[in-house]
């Protein structure tokens, strides 16, 4: 759900910059002088809201990989004779 809303903040601030930019529409004349940083605001909370891992651990493990492939593969154990 996340996902979704992070790429609807970036698309209001690409249609908000192109707008702009190109067709001299305002989409945030509300906010008065600040509206000229608002494209990069809500591009910028979009890039966050998609990439928070919200408290999720991203070490690499992945269980479908071969352990050659991971990024700290576990030694492995000598057998003794």
């Amino acid at each position: 759900m996340k996902d979704i809303i992070g790429y609807i903040f970036i698309v209001v601030g690409v249609a908000d910059f192109l707008l702009g930019n190109f067709a001299q529409i305002n989409l945030t004349y509300f906010l008065g002088p600040l509206s000229t940083f608002s494209p990069y605001v809500f591009g910028g909370i979009g890039f966050i809201l998609l990439n928070y891992t919200g408290g999720e651990s991203q070490n690499g493990y992945d269980p479908e990989l071969d352990e050659r492939f991971r990024d700290n593969p576990k030694p492995k154990k000598k057998k003794k004779k």
